[in-house]
Formats: structure tokens, sequence, C-alpha cells
């Protein structure tokens, strides 16, 4: 009898006990999962040696009169061709034809850098919301060497890659590339094996009445 009596006790506090246990029980299951999520995530992270998950890597607006058509550039997870950021560079060109965003390598790497046999690669993203216009506006990468660094008679030059409409190409990561060792669209002097700056050019064609007044996102530069 007392047997019995223990055992309805043990059932009847087991029947209080659970409809209170399985709420914290089914509660701990997203967090699981979520935990799972997030390290999947983390795999994905770009290896690219410019993915801007850590911030903006050195990247900064060109200041210059004839540039000063962006209000700069910053780290953002509006947008990310992998990974969970990008950069994003700011333009108005109603300001100015011309707008950049460049690193001096040398704060990222040691000294200059041989790019020789090299080709640079990088992902751009327009919104649709932002104005194109027709290919009048364009992209382009580039690249500045120098000749005797540090010294009273130190000399840059510039290698820019071929031109890329921005035209059409709204709300889709598009690829654009530059081979330092190859083709034209750089100055006389210019150094392949002595590359200091990299950095990003959009711009108006001249006798273009068009503008653009938005964001470029940028990801993944690597070579």
């Amino acid at each position: 009898m007392k047997l019995n009596i223990i055992k309805g006790v043990s059932l009847l506090f087991l029947g209080i006990l659970i409809p209170f246990a399985l709420p914290s029980i089914l509660r701990s299951k997203p967090a699981e999962k979520s935990e799972a999520n997030n390290a999947q995530l983390s795999s994905d992270d770009s290896t690219a040696k410019f993915n801007f998950e850590t911030g903006a890597q050195g990247w900064k607006s060109e200041n210059w009169k004839e540039f000063r058509g962006s209000s700069g550039v910053e780290q953002t997870s509006a947008y990310s061709k992998s990974g969970r950021c990008a950069l994003v560079l700011d333009c108005d060109s109603t300001k100015n034809s011309k707008r950049e965003a460049f690193v001096d390598l040398r704060t990222q790497f040691d000294g200059p850098l041989n790019l020789e046999g090299k080709t640079i690669k990088c992902w751009i993203l327009i919104p649709s919301s932002d104005v194109i216009g027709d290919p009048h506006n364009g992209v382009q990468l580039f690249v500045k060497s120098v000749k005797n660094e540090g010294k009273s008679n130190e000399q840059w030059f510039t290698k820019y890659s071929e031109w890329y409409d921005l035209s059409g190409r709204a709300d889709s990561w598009f690829e654009i590339t530059l081979s330092p060792s190859i083709g034209v669209h750089s100055k006389q002097g210019f150094d392949p094996r002595k590359i200091v700056v990299m950095g990003i050019k959009i711009a108006t064609k001249k006798g273009s009445s068009d503008s653009f007044n938005g964001s470029v996102f940028i990801d993944d530069i690597d070579w």
C-alpha cells in the first residue's frame, strides 16, 4: 500500500515537473542551431588579401582637389561578395567627375610589392537605386610604383586597368582586373616590381553630362 502511494506521488510530481521542463528544453534547441550557423558563416569568410572583414584595412578616399567627389570610405555589412563585410565608397560626381579610393600597400605589407606576372582581381557592386546613366560612367583599378623611394628625387608612376562601364551592371557583383606587367595605360617609368599604392577610380568620361551619386561597394581584392 505504501509503495503504491509513493508511486502515485512520484507520478504526480513528474506530471507537474514535465510541463515546466519541456519549454526550457525546447528553448535550448534554437540556440544550439544558431551557434552552428555562426560557425558555418565563419568558415565562409573570404581569404582575399583585402576582404574588409576586420575594417577598412588602410583604404582611404583621395582628397586632392580633382578627386573630391567622394565623402569617404568605410567598412560596411550592407553588401558583401563573400564573408560578412565589404568596403563602401560614397560618391557624388556632381561635385567632381573623378573619385578614388586607395591604400598605401606599405602600411599593410613589407615594402613595395613585386606584382610582376600577377593579376589583381577586385569585385564591384553598384545598387540599382543609384544613378548609373549610359556608358559615360566607369570604374578602373590602378596601381602606382615608386622610384628612388624615400629620396629627394622620389618619383611615382601609375598604371590603370581597362575602362569598365557601369551601365547594365546594377545589383550584381562584377569583377575588374589589372595585370601590372601587361598592356598599356601606364606612365613611362612604371615598374610592376615596386608597387606601393593600389586603388579604385570612379569617373565620368569627358564631355558627358551624366552623373553618379551613390555608393560603390568593393570586396575581395586579391592577386
